[in-house]
């Protein structure tokens, strides 16, 4: 695999040569490319030379390592974050989440620390490649166009803008023919991109919040036969991929609120203030953050959380835990992005109460005083090789098996070295590859087979394993199939 390209940020030049020196790169398939003091030229250079990983200090003076990261997001740079500061500067971890940050570590770093982050990202950015040789389809489109702005996407198009603003939608479902006909009675200019069977994307010029209440009526009259996930609306330009990135994670608002067809997303500084305020109180007054994560479900829907707002309050209480939480010895807990986390969780109650359960056994130093033998994790093993083609989650093996699900989560990252939904994928994508190499069954029925009714998803997380798509695999021959990816 290509090398990873890390930058390190610091307006101390001390630090940066520390930094550099706490971690073998190589060892992770990285190599240090860029060492910046000065934040200015940092988001300049990043811009440019698109850095895999950038580790940043969060306080250098006039610009911040979090204005910094917005800076470099809204230019379309889809690089990892890895965002350090000191202990009383921990109410910035907020604003990094926001920002899609994929840890948070405390001053002074530990080598350790910072070799466990280098290694989980090293793996997830090696599915990523394996899936679409370089991004994702929409964001991989405009980078081979060079468009970097919806006035120059809409000028590629020959269309017209009729506002300043700026809106992205993501349409999921089974019949999209008719829908576009229906947007264009609406008189609103919009570009319609393709990225799956039973998906696309639309790029808006509008004034408007077409997501709002004075959306156009024929929103909410197809919304029916799919579900709808809008970005924000920008007033001002800014990259189409990040515009297209809100829309489609926005999709997974269904995981708070599954009988809604039109999702939104959303940023609620003030109310994950409030949320940060809690879990910071939280080893003072453990029964308030109990009480809260016990009906987070209700608390998320009475207070509108989109997925976005949901996945912040999951990685708080992972980075809270981590750095003040877990004694000797416990496990750290992982921060996850939205598709981990839907994998993980059928719903957000069921996420509340897995949080809730975790919490009270950390508060309380204590862990489960059931022992797991080696034979009885093998007996969940062969119960999940059972079961892989039907819906399985964390939730039901603890049921099973009358183990919580915290500790369920703890056996496989002990046993097998990472997480359930992972060994999940694994059984499923190596069943995957068994059925399309020795039938000719439709990908539809293999995926079905194989525990994925949405097709599309399949086809997406086949290609994240094994860089090429079903029915190209299908093709291979069989010396060319030892290149797409090691089974186990």
């Amino acid at each position: 695999m290509e090398r990873l390209h890390v930058a390190i940020v610091d307006d101390e030049p001390w630090i940066v040569r520390g930094i550099a020196r706490s971690c073998d790169w190589a060892a992770h398939g990285a190599e240090l490319t860029l060492q910046l003091t000065e934040p200015e030229e940092a988001i300049r250079r990043i811009i440019v030379e698109k850095p895999d990983i950038v580790l940043t200090d969060v306080n250098m003076g006039r610009i911040s390592g979090l204005e910094l990261m917005e800076r470099v997001r809204m230019a379309g740079v889809n690089c990892e974050f890895v965002v350090i500061s000191g202990y009383d500067e921990f109410a910035y971890a907020q604003r990094a989440m926001e920002l899609g940050a994929s840890h948070y570590l405390l001053k002074p770093l530990k080598r350790e620390e910072l070799a466990s982050v280098m290694a989980r990202l090293s793996a997830r950015i090696a599915r990523e490649r394996a899936g679409t040789g370089g991004g994702d389809d929409v964001t991989e489109w405009l980078s081979l166009r060079d468009i970097e702005s919806h006035a120059a996407l809409f000028s590629h198009a020959g269309i017209r803008c009729a506002g300043t603003g700026w809106q992205a939608a993501v349409l999921d479902g089974e019949s999209l023919s008719g829908s576009l006909e229906d947007l264009r009675s609406a008189g609103i200019p919009f570009i319609a991109l393709d990225i799956g069977r039973r998906r696309q994307t639309l790029f808006f010029s509008t004034d408007q919040d077409l997501s709002g209440p004075g959306a156009p009526a024929c929103f909410r009259q197809f919304a029916g036969g799919m579900t709808i996930g809008f970005s924000a609306h920008h007033p001002e330009d800014c990259h189409p991929a990040l515009n297209w990135q809100e829309a489609d994670l926005s999709l997974d608002g269904r995981f708070v609120f599954p009988e809604r067809t039109i999702h939104c997303w959303r940023k609620q500084p003030e109310k994950m203030r409030a949320v940060l305020e809690q879990f910071l109180r939280a080893f003072e007054h453990p029964s308030e953050i109990l009480l809260f994560l016990s009906g987070f479900g209700t608390h998320a829907r009475e207070n509108e959380y989109g997925i976005g707002d949901v996945l912040w309050v999951y990685n708080l209480f992972c980075i809270t835990w981590n750095h003040a939480g877990p004694g000797e010895g416990t496990e750290r807990f992982a921060v996850a992005t939205p598709q981990e986390l839907t994998a993980l969780f059928r719903n957000v109650d069921e996420m509340g109460a897995y949080l809730c359960e975790a919490a009270a056994g950390l508060l309380r130093d204590r862990r489960p005083n059931v022992p797991v033998t080696g034979a009885r994790f093998e007996e969940l093993l062969r119960h999940v090789q059972a079961h892989f083609a039907e819906p399985l989650y964390l939730s039901d093996l603890a049921e099973v098996f009358h183990y919580n699900s915290t500790y369920v989560s703890d056996l496989f990252r002990k046993h097998l070295g990472h997480g359930f939904s992972e060994y999940l994928t694994l059984i499923r994508m190596n069943r995957a590859r068994e059925i399309l190499r020795g039938t000719d069954l439709p990908v539809t029925e293999v995926a079905a087979q194989c525990g994925y009714p949405d097709a599309c998803h399949f086809t997406r997380q086949f290609r994240k394993t094994t860089g090429l798509a079903p029915r190209a695999f299908r093709n291979l021959t069989p010396f060319e199939i030892g290149d797409t990816g090691k089974e186990e």
